[in-house]
């Protein structure tokens, strides 16, 4: 079984993928984008040329919820998906509040980091989405477990920590000393599941991407 994934280290889409792989203790190449192959080359099998993809023995796999959902579902192990249909659905809700209502926010405040020309009103309106997003990612996650959905890392884990990355680490590039109110449940959560070592290996990867970034 060859594996590939086209990889972005900063990517929370490719970050969300590489704790599955992880977890599961799969020999996947990682192959960096940009760098690791032409822009045509990559869309020969990539129409849609996003990361992340996964290559599985010539077979290519977009999306990263896809790409998790099927390492999930070919049989390896352990299985990151609940068998119960109502907590499969709940780690489903927590994906797509992250894809639907935080992420799109995120994206224009990375935009917007650097102060000169900020946009102040643009800002605003989207910390604003970010901490409506919060409100409802807390509903439906466990309050009394260390994962979003019980004691073992699932799926909704991968989904949604690369992006609270982001949300810890943007709040203070606008002056917001915190976007998770500290007692919330949200931020019990990520403190909880910052100790699971598969996503802390993400987390800490994600982490030296944005500090190249911003050349420090």
């Amino acid at each position: 079984m060859t594996m590939i994934l086209y990889n972005a280290q900063l990517s929370p889409f490719a970050a969300r993928c590489r704790i599955a792989i992880y977890a599961k203790s799969l020999s996947v190449e990682m192959r960096n984008i940009p760098g690791a192959i032409s822009e045509e080359a990559f869309a020969e099998f990539a129409p849609m040329r996003k990361i992340p993809l996964l290559v599985h023995d010539g077979y290519s796999v977009p999306e990263s919820e896809v790409i998790c959902e099927y390492l999930d579902e070919i049989g390896t192990q352990p299985r990151l998906m609940p068998d119960n249909p109502r907590i499969r659905a709940q780690a489903r809700i927590i994906a797509r509040i992250g894809d639907l209502y935080l992420m799109p926010s995120l994206q224009v405040l990375f935009g917007q980091i650097n102060p000169v020309g900020r946009d102040s009103h643009l800002v605003a309106k989207n910390l604003q989405e970010v901490s409506r997003a919060l409100v409802w990612l807390g509903h439906y996650l466990d309050d009394d477990t260390p994962y979003a959905i019980g004691d073992t890392l699932s799926l909704a884990d991968c989904m949604i920590m690369p992006q609270l990355f982001f949300v810890m680490e943007l709040g203070p590039l606008f002056g917001e000393l915190a976007l998770v109110p500290k007692e919330s449940r949200v931020a019990r959560y990520y403190a909880h599941a910052l100790k699971d070592r598969y996503i802390a290996r993400v987390i800490a990867e994600m982490k030296e991407a944005l500090t190249k970034l911003q050349g420090h």
